[in-house]
């Protein structure tokens, strides 16, 4: 089965860069609409074949270690977790999230409260991937970058769940 697999999932992976190259040149709004419903499927199909593809051949996940002995991070960190699967059908697989945690611990230089805001402000901004924000951001006295700042829609392939 694995071989099969292998094949299907490049594939898969194929059309998703033919896609995403597509997308990347289309400027008209209407047909931008349309494909924001295209990407979104297409997002779904990438996360199933993700899923089925740890299944065929699974990696030992790590145990996570949280940055902070705070359970009021660990929730905040949880409900981010959420945040990404609800709003971008989005999971953070175990060597993602930890280097993920490992960021944010050096960019709150050590503080569960600054990196609890970290968190806040990239929910808050409607952001799924993470980059250390301004001390001037954070406070809101400077606007946010715009995740994909050529269009309000994010068409972007997922490359994360690849």
């Amino acid at each position: 089965m694995k071989p099969q697999w292998d094949k299907l999932l490049e594939a898969i992976n194929a059309h998703a860069d033919m896609l995403q190259e597509f997308v990347d040149n289309v400027t008209d709004s209407k047909t931008v609409k349309n494909l924001k419903l295209l990407t979104g499927g297409f997002n779904k199909v990438l996360t199933g074949a993700s899923e089925v593809d740890r299944l065929v051949d699974p990696q030992q996940k790590l145990t996570i270690k949280m940055p902070f002995d705070n359970e009021e991070f660990h929730q905040l960190w949880q409900y981010y977790k959420e945040y990404l699967v609800e709003d971008f059908g989005m999971y953070l697989n175990s060597r993602r999230e930890q280097i993920i945690l490992n960021s944010l611990k050096k960019w709150s230089k050590d503080d569960a409260d600054r990196a609890m805001e970290i968190v806040t402000f990239y929910m808050h901004n409607g952001y799924r991937r993470v980059f250390e924000p301004t001390t001037k951001q954070l406070s809101g006295e400077e606007l946010p970058p715009e995740e994909n700042s050529n269009r309000s829609i994010n068409l972007n392939i997922d490359k994360s769940i690849r």
